[in-house]
């Protein structure tokens, strides 16, 4: 069974006390649950529509995906909004699911193809429709999720082929020292499966 690791970048925008990411890594028997929420725009009023995100995450964990993405968006109605990914990792199947909204990225480095869409829209304003993407993972795979505050432009298979073995602490370093926005909230997860 391939052991699940993870490391976490977060920080404010600069100038600003509080950021209006958030995230939540919960573990459980079965495997564990990730969510990255952004709310729209910086500082307390983004901040708030992130935690209230979160905070229903924390207590639905174990719903499935689209119906967590769902009772975000409605608790999200009353705030400013957020775009999310949620991801699940079953680690007696080595399976992963996820479902994405708005500007939040997914980046694997695995042999197998993993190309899920986030689509566009705001959780808590305007909700597209819903669709899990579902993949099977090897020991060896990355997955990295990021907000809008990292830069697209960095090549996973680049820095992971150059830092071998990649220990996912180093990979988040990598990538925010060389992608990081100032001008932005940032929150980097990576999620490792080594055995």
């Amino acid at each position: 069974m391939a052991q699940v690791a993870h490391a976490v970048y977060q920080r404010a925008k600069v100038g600003y006390d509080v950021s209006g990411d958030a995230y939540l890594i919960k573990e459980y028997d079965e495997g564990m649950l990730v969510c990255l929420a952004d709310g729209l725009g910086s500082g307390p009023a983004a901040a708030e529509a992130s935690q209230t995100a979160i905070d229903w995450v924390a207590e639905h964990y174990q719903a499935p995906l689209p119906q967590i993405m769902q009772g975000c968006h409605a608790v999200l109605r009353e705030t400013r909004g957020a775009v999310m990914a949620l991801m699940r990792i079953d680690t007696v199947q080595q399976q992963l699911g996820f479902v994405g909204v708005g500007n939040v990225e997914f980046h694997a480095w695995s042999a197998q193809p993993m190309r899920p869409i986030s689509y566009g829209g705001i959780v808590g304003s305007r909700l597209p429709s819903l669709h899990e993407f579902n993949f099977n993972y090897r020991l060896g795979d990355l997955i990295v999720l990021h907000t809008d505050g990292i830069s697209r432009r960095f090549s996973l298979d680049g820095l992971v082929e150059r830092m071998r073995p990649t220990l996912p602490q180093r990979l988040v370093q990598a990538i925010t020292d060389g992608y990081a926005k100032q001008n932005d909230d940032v929150t980097l997860i990576v999620v490792s499966f080594a055995s």
